[in-house]
């Protein structure tokens, strides 16, 4: 029967087809760190005076950054991964913002809306939309911040307006470590003190101490109290201090970073992940000693790190992923080839972020034959004989990335959606096809 024609107006969806290249061998530079882009872009907005940052990643979530800061204010200019901020001193103007599926955005720029006298309006996408926001709003009401929402939960789309009046807050910690930075990034500028007390234990550690190590950086000073990791910590930030503009040098990204090395894990190769900083403040730059305790081989070079995969194949382990959170996708897809039984643990919060990554990465895993169980805080990986599958992307970039990298080992595995990786990592599928891999549209 010949095919009947679509229908005017119908979207055909891509899939990209992956298929096992064999050992992979190769070096790459990734781009840099998307984390420290978010933050350094945000401190040079408010800084009085021109910054530079580089090298800068090309992605869709960054743009958001550019436009956002554009928007209220700053200047803005951009050449290649090398980006120049004039700053605004805090000094911001109203507008309106889409962060689009930006999550750590969405909570920074709200905080920053929050030293405008005028109002600034933020939406994004859908999935965005859904995102938890109101523990961030409460606490910017309580330093006297105007937030509407035409949502009950305090939900995007937001209308903020300052003044930030300052004073004492209570936050969350489990929920996003990225509430308690997008407050300590503008608490300088606040009219008076700042003091943030947490009522639960803080997770992604990691990513506030880059918050805090970056403000250093650039001239703020933070005072901590109580004991870290516990109810009742507490940060408190003076009012009066200033950013100053300054050259922020951004590290590798050790998410994208991730990708590569478990490939070469998997298969049994050998990669060189270029300016790869293992001893960095970001969590995710430990991913290579998880996959050490899977049987990989780590060298550290003079222009980077070295991963050599084991012959024998992968082990199975028991991780805590509270710290390294990002990466917790590409390890349960390597556990899904190792031998044993593999349990992520303390992953609460990754039901609230572009996915649900525990329920569906475990969805995801099963249609590959993988026993797999997922909890409220855990995913359970039995190691086997994974086949190929059609993998839905539940429109999450890491998602897509990290179940490429099973490809590499069976055939049939095809990802839908595969643009998606656009929001983190655009050159993606162009870097695994450099590493000759075939990568085919279907």
């Amino acid at each position: 029967m010949p095919d009947l024609p679509r229908k005017t107006g119908q979207i055909r969806m891509q899939v990209f087809e992956i298929l096992p290249s064999g050992p992979i061998r190769g070096r790459v530079r990734v781009p840099g760190s998307k984390y420290q882009a978010n933050r350094g872009l945000l401190l040079a907005a408010l800084a009085d005076g021109d910054s530079e940052l580089s090298p800068v990643p090309a992605n869709d979530d960054i743009r958001r950054v550019q436009d956002g800061i554009a928007a209220l204010g700053a200047g803005v200019r951009a050449d290649g991964d090398r980006v120049w901020v004039s700053g605004v001193g805090g000094k911001l103007r109203g507008g309106q913002i889409n962060v689009n599926a930006s999550g750590t955005f969405a909570r920074f720029v709200s905080a920053l809306a929050g030293l405008s006298q005028e109002p600034v309006t933020i939406d994004g996408s859908a999935r965005m939309r859904e995102r938890p926001m109101a523990d961030l709003c409460a606490a910017l009401r309580s330093l006297g911040v105007t937030v509407t929402s035409n949502q009950v939960t305090d939900a995007l789309p937001l209308t903020i307006q300052g003044p930030l009046q300052g004073g004492v807050c209570e936050l969350p910690g489990h929920v996003s470590s990225q509430f308690l930075s997008a407050l300590l990034l503008v608490a300088p500028y606040a009219q008076r003190d700042v003091t943030i007390r947490l009522t639960t234990p803080l997770v992604s550690r990691p990513f506030v101490e880059m918050t805090l190590a970056m403000m250093a950086e650039s001239g703020v000073e933070v005072e901590s109290h109580g004991e870290a990791d516990s109810q009742g910590e507490a940060f408190t930030v003076r009012a009066g201090q200033r950013y100053r503009a300054r050259r922020f040098d951004l590290e590798a990204d050790p998410c994208s970073a991730s990708y590569f090395l478990a490939a070469a894990a998997l298969t049994a190769g050998e990669i060189t992940v270029e300016a790869f900083n293992i001893e960095s403040v970001q969590g995710e730059a430990r991913l290579p000693l998880l996959l050490d305790q899977m049987g990989c081989l780590i060298k550290r070079t003079p222009d980077g790190l070295k991963l050599s995969g084991p012959a024998l194949g992968l082990r199975a382990i028991d991780a805590d992923m509270g710290n390294m959170p990002d990466v917790v996708q590409t390890v349960a897809v390597l556990a899904a080839f190792a031998n044993g039984v593999s349990r992520f643990h303390n992953i609460g919060h990754l039901a609230h972020k572009e996915s649900n990554r525990i329920f569906d990465t475990a969805l995801e895993l099963k249609k590959m034959g993988v026993k797999v169980e997922a909890t409220a805080d855990a995913l359970i990986v039995e190691g086997g004989k994974p086949h190929g599958a059609l993998i839905e992307t539940h429109e999450d970039h890491r998602m897509a990335m990290s179940f490429a990298i099973a490809g590499l080992s069976i055939p049939g595995v095809r990802i839908a959606h595969p643009e998606v990786v656009g929001k983190s990592f655009p050159q993606y599928w162009d870097m695994l096809r450099s590493l000759g891999v075939q990568v085919l549209a279907k």
